[in-house]
């Protein structure tokens, strides 16, 4: 009898042990197909990567740095989702808001708007006599400013954390599975030789940066060397005349600029400066005075061309380099949280022999 129960006692031991295996072996099998990005990374183990080869380890570790900091920036940009691209802080914020804020009624985009529909039959009519008056001051607020400050909302509220942590989700499994020394990394539905899946996630991360923060190309290429003198050039180099019926259209309206947040605030700036370095704001406010003597009563901007006047001041007042130089203000702040993780992922190409390959820019 005591053999009997010696037995039963190994026996429920043994299913035990056994259940035990299974259930573990299932819970490593379903974290491939986890999205719980905190709990992944709450798997990683440093004693597990310092057993490694010291070329793996470094690599691993760089990895994680460079998950850390993806995932630090995506939490970043989320937050500022969940507020509006009006409520970006700093002088930026001061600035979007002044000139097209959704909350104050006096922006400069609303009251030159009023001021075209009463100056014109239409507002078309009283953009063309704003353009007689003034052609880059018309230009610049319908043209430009009033696409872009659109374009930032609606790029940012685009902004999916969800789908920018895709390619977290692939480095952290990258990391788990070459910690336990596997060859073959498992991602959901896809399974790849670990340096073939390690190169796609790399190259997909490059080029999302690039598309989502600050295209560094972009920005070297097409903007850093653009003046207020050669934006116009260009804007208005398909004809004499730039009404807003006409077949030639500037890269705000046909969209045919990098839809990169920060490259966007960039081309803000960059129109921000022609209103304030080529329009004669004196001479502006000149003629609309005198054009508000010929308006009927029921027609008047006089209250309109005060607050104009009052606008633009400011707006030059507020306007300097600072915007996009100090790291108080978030085009900097940006483009420094770019460059370190575009650093880290050349760290990580050149740890594992991967070449990373050009970025294209986000049109439209």
């Amino acid at each position: 009898m005591k053999k009997i129960v010696y037995f039963l006692s190994l026996g429920s031991l043994s299913l035990l042990s056994a259940a035990t295996v299974v259930s573990c072996a299932q819970e490593n099998n379903s974290d491939k197909d986890s999205k719980d990005i905190n709990y992944l990374m709450s798997k990683i183990s440093i004693n597990k990567i310092n057993k490694l080869d010291n070329k793996e380890k470094n690599l691993l570790l760089t990895l994680k740095e460079l998950l850390e900091s993806n995932n630090s920036l995506i939490n970043k940009f989320d937050s500022l989702k969940s507020q509006s691209i009006f409520k970006v802080g700093g002088k930026f914020q001061s600035l979007l808001n002044l000139i097209d804020g959704p909350n104050n009624s006096d922006s400069l985009v609303k009251i030159v708007t009023k001021i075209a529909n009463k100056i014109g039959e239409d507002q078309s009519k009283g953009r063309e006599v704003l353009s007689s008056l003034n052609k880059i001051f018309e230009h610049v607020v319908f043209n430009k400013i009033a696409d872009l400050t659109e374009d930032l909302n609606v790029v940012l509220s685009g902004f999916s954390k969800e789908k920018h942590f895709e390619n977290s989700l692939r480095l952290v499994q990258y990391i788990l599975q070459r910690s336990d020394n596997k060859n073959q990394i498992s991602f959901l539905n896809e399974t790849l030789p670990s340096l073939q899946f390690l190169d796609k996630t790399l190259n997909l991360l490059n080029q999302e940066i690039s598309n989502t923060y600050f295209d560094e190309n972009y920005y070297n290429k097409t903007q850093k060397s653009a003046t207020p003198e050669s934006i116009l050039e260009k804007d208005f180099s398909e004809g004499s005349e730039h009404h807003h019926d006409h077949e030639h259209e500037t890269d705000e309206e046909s969209h045919s600029h990098s839809h990169s947040l920060m490259n966007l605030l960039y081309n803000f700036y960059q129109s921000v400066e022609i209103l304030v370095k080529k329009v004669d704001q004196k001479d502006l406010i000149q003629k609309l005075n005198d054009l508000n003597k010929e308006l009927p009563n029921d027609k008047q901007i006089t209250q309109e061309i005060q607050i104009l006047n009052q606008t633009h001041t400011q707006l030059k007042q507020d306007f300097s380099k600072s915007l996009i130089e100090s790291e108080n203000e978030i085009f900097k702040r940006t483009v420094l949280d770019v460059q370190s993780l575009k650093n880290l992922l050349s760290q990580s190409a050149q740890l594992s022999g991967i070449t990373l390959r050009e970025t294209i820019t986000k049109i439209g």
